[in-house]
């Protein structure tokens, strides 16, 4: 919370606290707005819909690029590459990816997510090998390349996020009762 929003509960040069006169203001100004951007779970996810996009962008542009069609072949030897997306979305899921706190370091969610990405793409290439998938080599090229490119953006989330969360974007809202020392400490 911004110390200077509450500017208005500054109560240092109001008389003392005895007196029935010196009950500090309930309400802030008129001029003072709410600057939310976003709620957290909107930004989970808004994450969330990146990740499968990107995973769904690489996996179709390395695909192509070997010369494989993912949408003209047939569903059995194309569903391995069209899990990638929900798989890497719930891997990342399921370690913790997608919970995006202020004070967490950049390492840890970083480790959380390599593993969560890089467990359900280990499960997924070896889900491909014992069907017997043709294009085993490219499946773990693609499940390297998505793991990857899913820590990259979680780094970039992080520093977004954050900074975000500085200037108030991203903000709870937060009642303090009571205009005491210990009200003010809380507030700064």
């Amino acid at each position: 919370m911004r110390a200077e929003r509450l500017a208005w509960a500054d109560t240092s040069d109001a008389p003392a606290c005895n007196a029935p006169a010196a009950i500090a203001p309930t309400s802030p100004p008129a001029n003072a707005k709410r600057r939310r951007l976003l709620h957290r779970s909107a930004v989970r996810g808004l994450a969330r819909a990146v990740d499968a996009i990107v995973v769904l962008l690489i996996t179709s542009g390395l695909c192509l690029s070997a010369g494989i069609d993912i949408w003209l072949t047939p569903l059995g030897a194309a569903l391995p590459f069209l899990l990638m997306p929900p798989a890497i979305v719930a891997g990342v899921s399921i370690a913790g990816g997608y919970r995006l706190r202020y004070d967490e370091s950049l390492t840890g969610h970083l480790l959380r997510t390599a593993l969560g990405a890089s467990a359900i793409m280990g499960s997924l290439a070896l889900i491909a090998f014992v069907a017997g998938s043709a294009n085993l080599a490219l499946f773990e090229r693609l499940a390297a390349a998505n793991a990857l490119a899913v820590v990259a953006l979680h780094a970039n989330l992080l520093n977004f996020l954050r900074a975000a969360m500085r200037n108030g974007l991203l903000s709870d809202n937060v009642v303090i009762v009571g205009a005491t020392q210990a009200a003010a400490r809380i507030v700064s």
